[in-house]
């Protein structure tokens, strides 16, 4: 590992969970036994280098690498594992956040990850984070924006628990609380008893004991002033329309990534209850 210097500006917390999540999946990557590494360097990137690399700016870096000697990804899987809703774990194993949120971090630190695999080799993550070298670690002082300033409590309704827990890793990592239900029937349950506030009501279109507009109108008729945003792997349909025109307060099309769903979830809580709908990924 490194000597003292170079320094690294960043929230502490973010990058030790993108340290966690690499070594978890490169853990779940060697099922039986394997060999799990981590390595530091320092390195200068070049302008020359830079080029070859779409995302990563020249400048000097902290280099993380984290290396599995596991199963190895194609090249087409590799291509994908950073965006959200991706897996290649069974159901029920995994969201296909991990690495999402783990891409998210480090861009937010004004970073570059990138991965190199070979099918029954293994696989390395490396991470470039912005150096700077002084006698005393500096704490964060505004450089990296933190995406930690959302408030708000966000109630998500989703019979698939897969989609529920990635939108509430999503949520919870820019700062909001959640509550996951897995039912029309339980989130009314849970509306209706709990004493803890409910911002917003993220609210899958179709389920199968509860529809989402029935969802809705129950919604409604319990809390009249409470806001609720509309998830749907459907486009902008005429039951979308309709609910849009009926009060709900946005609309966001699945599968959507993380700056679209935070953003939005921003924009419908800043708003007034009665104003013109919030809308992501929506095709007329």
């Amino acid at each position: 590992l490194l000597a003292e210097e170079p320094w690294v500006v960043g929230d502490p917390n973010q990058l030790y969970q993108v340290l966690m999540n690499l070594a978890v999946n490169a853990s779940d990557a060697m099922s039986d036994k394997g060999d799990l590494m981590f390595q530091t360097s320092n390195e200068t990137v070049s302008v020359a280098q830079a080029s070859h690399i779409p995302g990563l700016a020249a400048g000097d870096y902290v280099v993380v690498r984290v290396t599995d000697t596991g199963d190895g990804m194609a090249q087409d899987v590799q291509s994908h594992i950073f965006e959200p809703f991706f897996t290649t774990k069974e159901l029920g194993q995994g969201s296909g956040m991990g690495l999402a949120m783990v891409y998210g971090i480090v861009k937010n630190h004004h970073g570059y990850i990138g991965v190199t695999s070979t099918l029954g080799v293994g696989t390395t993550m490396r991470v470039y984070l912005p150096s700077i070298l002084c006698d005393e670690p500096q704490a964060q002082s505004g450089s990296v924006a933190a995406p930690s300033a959302a408030t708000g409590h966000v109630l998500i309704i989703d019979d698939e628990e897969a989609v529920a827990e990635a939108a509430q890793a999503i949520l919870e990592y820019v700062g909001y609380t959640t509550t996951i239900r897995l039912s029309g029937r339980e989130a009314l349950a849970f509306f209706q008893e709990s004493t803890q506030p409910v911002d917003l009501v993220l609210l899958d279109m179709v389920m199968p004991d509860m529809s989402g507009p029935e969802c809705f109108a129950e919604l409604r008729r319990i809390r009249p002033d409470s806001k609720i945003l509309l998830c749907t792997g459907y486009d902008r349909n005429h039951a979308v329309q309709e609910l849009l025109n009926q009060g709900v307060v946005g609309f966001i099309q699945k599968p959507y990534d993380l700056d679209d769903l935070a953003q939005v979830c921003a924009d419908v809580l800043k708003q007034p209850t009665s104003v013109e709908p919030c809308l992501s990924g929506s095709r007329a």
